[in-house]
């Protein structure tokens, strides 16, 4: 078996030219970058995109509320560490106040921290519409997470705020480059329903 490569020997100035990297090299980058910085450790870095993908009423609205709660308190997730705990923006476009009110009273005795105000703030400028918000201004949003600094920005769901994004591969990178904007971890919640398949609405499996 020939061990020799076919490949042409590359100098430190070539791989650097072509950003390919050694053990050494990248030991040496990683020193100078630091750290990755952690919202939750080991699964949401502190600035990042998410995708919770799961079928209507699975629960993940509860779970991203439950997340939203450690956030804020600083109490561990799942079992897991909050490196940066901070204040959460939650875009409802599902829920009426009286139910997110109570989900949220809920899971904040859930993990020990009864009563909890501070530190949560959520916006839906059509309460409890379960179609698409035509009246919210992605913009208005962006300036509202720059003024309050949040962690955390949950989107729930997908297709109420950003509906074309599920149809459209450019409108979807449009709302990549919303997102990092942002400049925060930011998770959004996906959902297929039965009404989909008809209608033709992505599902974003293995997309």
């Amino acid at each position: 078996m020939n061990t020799e490569s076919n490949l042409p020997s590359l100098s430190g100035a070539d791989l650097r030219t072509h950003r390919i990297y050694t053990v050494d090299t990248l030991t040496a980058l990683a020193r100078r970058q630091g750290e990755t910085p952690w919202l939750v450790e080991d699964v949401l870095m502190a600035s990042s995109f998410n995708v919770l993908v799961g079928d209507s009423t699975l629960g993940k609205t509860p779970l991203a509320l439950q997340l939203a709660a450690c956030v804020v308190t600083g109490a561990p997730w799942l079992g897991l560490p909050i490196q940066k705990p901070g204040t959460v923006l939650y875009l409802n476009g599902e829920m009426v106040p009286s139910d997110l009110l109570r989900q949220w009273t809920r899971l904040s005795e859930h993990i020990g921290h009864p009563g909890q105000k501070d530190g949560f703030f959520t916006y839906n400028p059509e309460w409890g519409q379960a179609s698409t918000v035509s009246g919210w201004d992605p913009t208005q949003v962006r300036d509202l997470v720059h003024r309050i600094a949040p962690a955390l920005v949950i989107v729930d769901p997908l297709r109420v705020f950003f509906p074309e994004a599920e149809m459209d591969q450019k409108a979807f990178e449009r709302f990549r480059l919303w997102v990092r904007s942002l400049k925060c971890c930011v998770l959004v919640l996906h959902h297929r329903r039965k009404q989909d398949q008809v209608n033709g609405v992505a599902s974003l499996e293995n997309d």
